[in-house]
């Protein structure tokens, strides 16, 4: 007996410039990107570069890059 299909419970959202990501999907680049991706639930990432900018927690947003709030387009994500 088959079971019917069930819908994925994960979206992807993008932005202009910024895309959320799952952090399970992606892969870390460096040992600091490792061990904020290990704890994150959700990354935001540069579309231009594919560049970490911040991953979002149970406790809050873990800012990846310096002066995050100036990032073009982190208003919208």
């Amino acid at each position: 007996m088959h079971l019917p299909p069930q819908p994925l419970r994960t979206r992807l959202v993008n932005t202009g410039q910024i895309e959320l990501w799952p952090a399970g999907l992606l892969r870390a680049r460096g040992n600091a990107d490792a061990r904020a991706l290990a704890q994150a639930h959700t990354v935001l990432r540069r579309k231009r570069d594919g560049r970490y900018l911040a991953t979002v927690r149970a406790d809050g947003v873990l800012a990846l890059v310096p002066r995050l709030a100036r990032e073009p387009g982190i208003d919208e994500a």
